[in-house]
C-alpha cells in the first residue's frame, strides 16, 4: 500500500502565517514596550540625560520586538512542520521538533490521551520504552486509525502470540484509583453542564457527552482490568482462581469506551485508558471469533 501522509494543508499554513505575522508584530510592540518603560522610568529617576535614556529605551523595545518576532517565526515553523507519514512497515513523525522512524517491527503498543480539541492523542510506545507522540493537530487518532491500525494490527498480534506461546501473560491493567476520578470527574461535568447554556448549545451537548464518556470509562477500569494467559483470562483483581477459558468466554461490548466480556459468572472489563488495551483488544475480537466458529480453546498459533 501507498504511503499516507497527515500535515497542515496549503490554506491553513497561509492562515497560520498571517495569524502568527499579526501576532509576532502586536507582540512585539507590547513586549518592546513593556521592556521600555521601565527603562526610561529608572532614567528618569536617576536623572539620566535624554538622549542616552532615549538610545537605552530604543535597544530595550527593539529587544523585546525581536524576542517576540522570533518566537513567532520559530513557532510556525515548528507547527508547519508538523506531519505523520504511515507506511507498510514504519511511520514517521515529525512533531516540529526533528523527524523521529519507528519501525512496526519495534512497536509494542498504542495507548490513547484525552484532551486535544481534534480528538485523542495517539502515543506510539517502542520496545525500548521510549514514546512517540502524533501531533493531534494534523494526526489525532480519529485521524489515522483507519490507516495505521490495519498496517500496525499484524506485528502487534504477531508479537503478542509470541508472547502467549512463551507461556507468559499479557496484562491489560488499569490505573483503579484514576477510574473512579474519572467517574467522579463525569458526574461533575454532568452537574455543571448545565450552567454552560450561556455559552450555547452545542457546549452544553458536548460537555455532557464527555462526561458520560469519562463514566462508562471510569466503570470498565474500576475493577482494574484483565489479563490474558495461553488457555482463557483471569479478573486482574483475582489472580489467584484458575483462568476461565476461552470456550466459556463471550464479547459483550467493544467501543471506543473499552471492552467488556463476561464468562463463567465474571465480567472482564477494561477501558480504551488500560494499558496494552489498542494491542489486545482486536486480538481477543478475533480470537473469541474463532473460538465461537471451531470451538477451540488451544494456544493461538505465532503468525
Amino acid at each position: 500500500m501507498a504511503p499516507v501522509r497527515f500535515a497542515r494543508s496549503d490554506q491553513s499554513k497561509r492562515a497560520a502565517r498571517w495569524l502568527y505575522g499579526l501576532g509576532g508584530v502586536l507582540g512585539g510592540i507590547l513586549v518592546g514596550m513593556f521592556l521600555a518603560m521601565p527603562v526610561a522610568l529608572v532614567a528618569e529617576v536617576f536623572k539620566v540625560r535624554p538622549e542616552i535614556t532615549m538610545v537605552v529605551s530604543a535597544i530595550a523595545f527593539a529587544s523585546g520586538f525581536a524576542a517576540a518576532a522570533r518566537w513567532a517565526v520559530k513557532n510556525y515553523h515548528r507547527r508547519a512542520a508538523m506531519e505523520v507519514i504511515i507506511f507498510d512497515d514504519r511511520v514517521t513523525v515529525n512533531s516540529g521538533q526533528g523527524r523521529i522512524v519507528v519501525p512496526f517491527e519495534g512497536v509494542r503498543e498504542i495507548r490513547l490521551r484525552d484532551g486535544s480539541r481534534t480528538g485523542r492523542t495517539c502515543l506510539v510506545v517502542t520496545d525500548s520504552g521510549h514514546t512517540v507522540v502524533f501531533p493531534a493537530e494534523v494526526a489525532s487518532f480519529e485521524a489515522v486509525e483507519n490507516v495505521l491500525v490495519p498496517r500496525l494490527k499484524p506485528f502487534l498480534e504477531k508479537k503478542l502470540n509470541t508472547t502467549l506461546n512463551a507461556g507468559d501473560a499479557i496484562d491489560v491493567r488499569e490505573d483503579v484509583p484514576l477510574s473512579y476520578v474519572r467517574i467522579i470527574g463525569g458526574v461533575v461535568m454532568l452537574c455543571i453542564s448545565p450552567m454552560l447554556v450561556i455559552a450555547g448549545k452545542k457546549m452544553v451537548i458536548q460537555t455532557v457527552d464527555e462526561g458520560m464518556r469519562s463514566i462508562r470509562r471510569g466503570f470498565r477500569g474500576r475493577h482494574g482490568g484483565f489479563v490474558i494467559v495461553t488457555t482463557g483470562m483471569l479478573p486482574a483483581n483475582d489472580l489467584q482462581r484458575l483462568p476461565i477459558i476461552w470456550t466459556e468466554l463471550t464479547l459483550d461490548q467493544l467501543d471506543d469506551d473499552g471492552i467488556v466480556i463476561s464468562g463463567a459468572g465474571h465480567l472482564l472489563s477494561a477501558s480504551a485508558h488500560a494499558r496494552d488495551f489498542q494491542r489486545a483488544s482486536g486480538w481477543l475480537v478475533d480470537r473469541l471469533r474463532r473460538k465461537d466458529h471451531d470451538g477451540s480453546d488451544s494456544p493461538v498459533p505465532i503468525a
